[in-house]
């Protein structure tokens, strides 16, 4: 049985490993999220428009 201060230190070295590695990931894929979002709503902008555009020249 490993002393909880072992188990603590193997916790703390795990979370010092991994948040390093969340966070560049993050931060890397931030400008792919806003990219994304961006596109989101130029495509709802763009059926809204379509839509709209629909109506106003039906006879």
């Amino acid at each position: 049985m490993a002393s909880p201060w072992v188990k603590e230190s193997a916790r703390h070295r795990f979370v010092l490993w991994k948040t390093p590695k969340i966070i560049y990931c993050a931060h890397h894929d931030w400008p792919r999220i806003l990219l994304l979002l961006f596109l989101t709503r130029c495509l709802e902008w763009c059926i809204q428009v379509v839509v709209v555009l629909e109506v106003v020249t039906q006879p």
